[in-house]
């Protein structure tokens, strides 16, 4: 490679570190920012789950079945990436997915604009589409777009059944593609012991509240769960390739060197020739 050409490629490579090292940082601390809130999301979850489960135990025993539609269909809602350099996290998801696919006739609602291209690359036909949030503030509002969404759909009979595949933290940095019912809910009334809490609404009402909180306080984990991995990772695939672009200009440098060197040596030999060619100075 030329002396020019060196230089150009040195400074493409300079440039492409330097813009991988401003994305992994701010998946870094956006990473780090879904993983604190993670934990009030999942208390939240767990303190709606154990409300509808008591919720529940008040209904009587012939009306707890009733809350599943019979006419509708499967809705399998796929929390994907909303941008790019995320390594194989949407194919894992969709891996996941396409086993659900698999056990019978399933309409597909994606989140993630990035991902929505993967499912198209893959032939995959959605129903409806969502985008990702970006930011944690976001979160809450696709949650609440996503809900409204699936009771309407719900309402009508239109869904029968509706289940989540998304990515949940795995360790500080990892993560799994995971899969959860989300509606007709899983949820078995709790044991009550000593008096019924006290409630001021109908039975069926309080639970019918609960329920919709049930499904928001899930959705809303689900979705905050898949943005956290999300930065993960797209933090580890630019991690990887920043420390690539490091080893490549320390190639690089070297062979600057190297090539420095030569043209040094070069030089030297050239006029240590031209000297050796000149007359002798006479006295």
């Amino acid at each position: 490679m030329l002396g020019a050409d060196l230089a150009a490629h040195m400074r493409t490579v300079q440039q492409l570190r330097d813009l991988t090292q401003a994305m992994r940082s701010l998946a870094a601390a956006r990473q780090r920012q879904a993983q604190e809130n993670f934990v009030g999301l999942r208390r939240y979850a767990e303190a709606t789950l154990a409300a509808l489960q008591q919720g529940l135990a008040l209904l009587p025993r012939s009306t707890q079945p009733s809350v599943q539609a019979k006419t509708g269909r499967r809705r399998l809602v796929l929390c994907l990436s909303e941008h790019g350099f995320v390594g194989s996290l949407n194919d894992v998801l969709l891996t996941k997915a396409l086993d659900a696919v698999a056990e019978g006739s399933v309409d597909l609602h994606v989140l993630g604009r990035r991902g929505l291209r993967r499912c198209e690359e893959r032939g995959l036909t959605v129903i409806e589409s969502d985008a990702m949030p970006t930011t944690l503030v976001a979160v809450a509002q696709t949650a609440s777009r996503l809900v409204e969404s699936l009771f309407s759909a719900v309402s009508t009979d239109a869904v029968s059944e509706i289940e989540v595949v998304f990515a949940r933290p795995l360790g500080l940095s990892g993560y799994e593609p995971f899969r959860q019912r989300l509606f007709p809910p899983q949820v078995a009334p709790s044991q009550l012991h000593g008096e019924a809490p006290f409630h001021t609404l109908p039975v069926e009402e309080l639970t019918a509240h609960l329920l919709q909180e049930y499904v928001f306080a899930q959705v809303t984990w689900m979705i905050g769960s898949a943005f956290a991995c999300e930065q993960s990772a797209r933090f580890a695939a630019m991690d990887a390739s920043h420390r690539n672009l490091q080893e490549l200009l320390g190639e690089l440098e070297k062979q600057e060197r190297a090539e420095r060197q030569d043209s040094i040596t070069s030089e030297i030999l050239e006029v240590a020739t031209a000297s050796l060619l000149l007359p002798e100075a006479k006295p």
